[in-house]
């Protein structure tokens, strides 16, 4: 997806200042980066839509999940033995308001095997697509 100069800049700005220096741990970590696609959803984003939007195959393995579900693996399921790792919490669950706060109807999206693409996305006040994506990798 492209970043679109039709994207509200607070949107951006508070999206990214809440995801900076956080990481998506999995197999391997990866940062947070915003994006924003020119769309005009009148409504509610659709899993259809999406695929549509980001170009995504009709036979690409994709599945749909909460964001609660999504941050659970740094805010619920972390290991409260690293000190590291506890002392991150608060900043995921800003990350999460934020997301929350600024996004319509957010949701995840994964897409692929292995190295698995996820969007938390919805849509902003103007009827774009935007969030934050990330790659999980799964093997």
């Amino acid at each position: 997806m492209q970043i679109s100069q039709g994207c509200q800049p607070s949107l951006r700005n508070r999206l990214e200042h809440a995801a900076d220096g956080l990481l998506y741990t999995s197999e391997s970590e990866f940062p947070f980066e915003f994006f924003c696609a020119p769309a005009q959803i009148a409504d509610t984003l659709t899993a259809e839509a999406f695929r549509a939007l980001a170009g995504v195959a009709a036979d690409a393995p994709f599945e749909e999940i909460s964001v609660d579900e999504f941050f659970a693996r740094h805010i619920e399921r972390v290991d409260r033995n690293d000190a590291v790792v506890v002392a991150l919490v608060p900043r995921y669950q800003k990350l999460k308001e934020a997301v929350l706060e600024t996004l319509h109807e957010p949701r995840v999206y994964r897409v692929g095997t292995i190295a698995i693409g996820c969007y938390v996305v919805g849509t902003d006040k103007r009827g774009n697509v935007a969030g934050l994506t990330t790659t999980s990798i799964e093997t």
